[in-house]
């Protein structure tokens, strides 16, 4: 479980070349491991090191091929609370009133049978997300930032490139009175501080905000 979030639009070429380029050495990263002892069984691989250098050297691309995918981010359950916990406070999400989706009644019958009704519910289905969009990319009143409903579900929210500008321009504006006060911002219940500010991937979602401000946003899924 967790929050997959992906840019709207296409990824610029050299981005895409790069993402493609850490895709392939993944591939052969794991073609060479997987030339190693192929019909032992897993514990036992285990146990081999060339296998056990081979698995770091499949890891360490994967982690590149995250990287390079720079239109992806993604938080699990308990990242995103602190994540929002830590937007909040930065002025970075508001709450504001959430846009009610329109009823869901696919049909339950059609002419032919079977086959006509899957037909007849996938083309209710795609017109149901056509209705639906503006809904995901509505910005309700309260505030010029990201609506905090849209980190609350896996709806396919749409947190739109105004909303992302407006969120990094608080955080940069927050920051600086931080780095001020020489503070981290948050404290917790014992009074220790503890912020998703100085969590490793913290840059980086700062990173994708800007990015999603100057293309076409991102969902939320």
């Amino acid at each position: 479980m967790g929050y997959d979030m992906n840019i709207v639009g296409e990824m610029p070429e050299a981005e895409a070349l790069a993402k493609k380029a850490a895709e392939a050495e993944w591939n052969v990263a794991l073609a060479k491991r997987d030339k190693i002892a192929p019909s032992a069984d897993w514990v036992t691989k285990q146990k081999i090191p060339e296998y056990a250098a081979a698995q770091a050297e499949v890891e360490k691309a994967y982690e590149k091929m995250n990287r390079a995918d720079t239109h992806y981010f993604r938080l699990n359950i308990w990242g995103m609370g602190r994540c929002r916990t830590a937007m909040y406070v930065a002025g970075m999400i508001f709450d504001g009133q959430e846009v009610e989706f329109p009823e869901y009644d696919p049909p339950t019958s059609a002419e032919g049978g079977a086959e006509a009704l899957v037909a007849a519910e996938d083309a209710y289905a795609e017109e149901y997300d056509r209705l639906c969009e503006p809904i995901r990319a509505a910005h309700p009143e309260g505030g010029e930032a990201i609506p905090s409903f849209k980190f609350g579900s896996n709806d396919g929210w749409h947190v739109t490139p105004a909303e992302c500008h407006a969120a990094v321009k608080a955080w940069k504006e927050h920051k600086a009175k931080l780095d001020a006060t020489d503070s981290v911002g948050i404290l917790d219940e014992d009074g220790h501080e503890e912020s998703a500010f100085t969590a490793e991937w913290w840059p980086e979602w700062i990173q994708f905000l800007e990015r999603a401000s100057q293309r076409g946003g991102f969902k939320v899924w």
